[in-house]
């Protein structure tokens, strides 16, 4: 058993359980718009994204006049 992760055009992608490096394949032909498709065995690291930090901006000169104005 492993885990095959098909790339569309568009961008987007998903992840399927398959039993085979052989049936990654015939799994990703079925699919019309496939970019491209890696399988990745049980025993392998599925490489992912890491989160983006959410980094909060300072309020400009124009937001803190406006909440002046409206207290």
């Amino acid at each position: 058993m492993g885990r095959v992760i098909i790339h569309f055009r568009g961008g987007s992608m998903t992840s399927l359980k398959c039993k085979n490096a052989k049936r990654a394949g015939e799994i990703a032909a079925k699919r019309p718009n496939t970019i491209s498709y890696k399988f990745y065995d049980d025993n392998d690291v599925i490489p992912r994204l890491k989160k983006q930090k959410h980094i909060q901006k300072g309020l400009t000169m124009a937001e803190m006049e406006r909440m002046i104005r409206n207290m």
